[in-house]
């Protein structure tokens, strides 16, 4: 089966069932991302930087535009 076809499928479900088919996607795509003990760590760091200082850092747009900026054409 195609992906188009199972989209057409799940479109055909109450709105019920495709939450609870989104729910299972999550919780799989939870347990594939999990971060390690380092990983909480610096997120929390960074996230607690900011909260003490939310004007120090970047927009996303701009921190996007630097990224754009330093990949190969």
């Amino acid at each position: 089966m195609t992906k188009e076809a199972i989209i057409a499928e799940i479109r055909k479900l109450s709105l019920q069932e495709q939450h609870e088919i989104a729910e299972i996607l999550w919780e799989r795509d939870e347990q594939a991302y999990e971060l390690s003990e380092t990983q909480h760590a610096e997120l929390k760091r960074r996230y607690d930087e900011y909260r003490n200082d939310p004007e120090h850092g970047s927009a996303w747009e701009e921190a996007r535009a630097r990224i754009e900026g330093s990949l190969p054409a």
